[in-house]
């Protein structure tokens, strides 16, 4: 059965923005980077770029070529991307309960090639951020109060809300 959702968004595109944290991470910054003409903001918290697609690769691996064929298969969308910005962060302790991955080395790795990409700038349209004591099982704090919640949303919202 194939279900589809259709949203009819009557705001800039410049004013839409989409959140993940964690395994909701990686769909955020996927739908961001393949959607740019429909989102201006994109916040991916802590994604999970090693959790497997279908067994046989990661996400990081076609996340990784998403990003690398986006302009080869669409170049009309070359100039929406810099009118984005992108906030990723990870946990300095994170090793998302896998610790033969490389959570870090990983995000550092799609951020250059994001930037080598889709030519993003630092700090212009795209914000690498390593959050301080987070990782070890620290995230699953995150939820457990709206304060917590509310704290680590505070640095994308902040930045999503910046003149640009």
């Amino acid at each position: 059965m194939k279900v589809s959702y259709r949203a009819q968004l009557n705001a800039p595109q410049s004013r839409i923005s989409i959140i993940g944290h964690g395994y909701a991470g990686l769909p955020a910054c996927y739908a961001a980077i393949t959607r740019p003409h429909l989102f201006g903001n994109a916040g991916c918290l802590s994604p999970r770029l090693y959790a497997p697609l279908d067994g046989l690769t990661s996400h990081r691996i076609g996340l990784s070529w998403t990003v690398s064929n986006q302009l080869a298969l669409n170049p009309e969308k070359k100039g929406l991307y810099n009118s984005q910005l992108y906030y990723i962060d990870i946990g300095e302790n994170d090793d998302f309960e896998f610790p033969l991955h490389d959570p870090l080395a990983a995000t550092e790795n799609l951020v250059g090639l994001m930037k080598d990409t889709l030519g993003l700038e630092e700090n212009k349209n795209i914000i690498f951020a390593v959050v301080p004591n987070e990782g070890n099982g620290m995230y699953r704090k995150m939820g457990e109060t709206n304060e917590n919640l509310l704290q680590r949303l505070r640095f994308p919202l902040q930045s999503f809300l910046k003149p640009q």
